[in-house]
């Protein structure tokens, strides 16, 4: 009597699933070490607001800020904007301790803005950077980011947080749970698939006896 064999697809089935599962493990991983990097981080640089309604010829103003328990003496930042709806106008930075400022590096869809405490002096806590200022080029909704930044105290960085956006940490918390979702669908399906293989091919076997 000829012994039941079970199907070639399992090995193919289960390898696929191992190597599924390792790949959510591994991101869920990175993931959550991102967050946690970023949370313990002393010092944090950000934007007062990063949403705007904004009507063509009007400007907007977004506000750099630090936080940052170590003193620092210059602050680096990169603002990442819409080019089809915004074009940078101006800097300014009144009531910031930061007293001086280089000219702005203006390219297509950023702006880098650098101000700095002279004389040996440094600043410490919850700051103004400076002020930027943008020409809305039509009617929309505009979004601003900081895509890049640094603070420094003698020329050693303190390496900031760059402020996580909560509409970014929504989109990567739902991302994580709709792709922890297929995949535990797509399990399922994989078992039930295997599963009836299995049945069908022990039910032939059966018959053939």
């Amino acid at each position: 009597m000829a012994h039941f064999r079970r199907p070639k697809l399992v090995p193919i089935v289960i390898a696929i699933v191992a190597m599924a599962f390792i790949g959510l493990a591994l991101y869920t991983s990175l993931l959550w070490r991102q967050l946690s990097t970023n949370t313990e981080k002393a010092s944090t640089l950000s934007l007062d607001s990063s949403t705007f309604a904004i009507k063509k010829g009007t400007d907007v103003t977004a506000t750099i800020q630090i936080s940052s328990e170590e003193p620092i003496d210059t602050v680096t930042a990169t603002i990442n904007y819409d080019a089809s709806q915004l074009a940078y106008k101006s800097i300014d930075n009144e009531n910031s301790p930061f007293g001086s400022y280089i000219p702005p590096v203006v390219k297509d869809d950023t702006v880098t803005v650098q101000v700095a405490k002279l004389g040996g002096e440094t600043v410490k806590g919850d700051v103004k950077v400076a002020s930027v200022t943008f020409t809305s080029l039509k009617d929309d909704n505009a979004n601003l980011k900081i895509s890049e930044g640094n603070a420094a105290n003698d020329g050693i960085a303190t390496n900031p947080q760059l402020q996580f956006d909560t509409n970014e940490k929504t989109t990567v918390w739902l991302f994580s749970a709709i792709t922890t979702i297929v995949f535990i669908v797509l399990l399922g399906l994989l078992w039930n698939i295997l599963r009836t293989k299995v049945k069908k091919k022990r039910a032939h076997h059966e018959v053939k006896n």
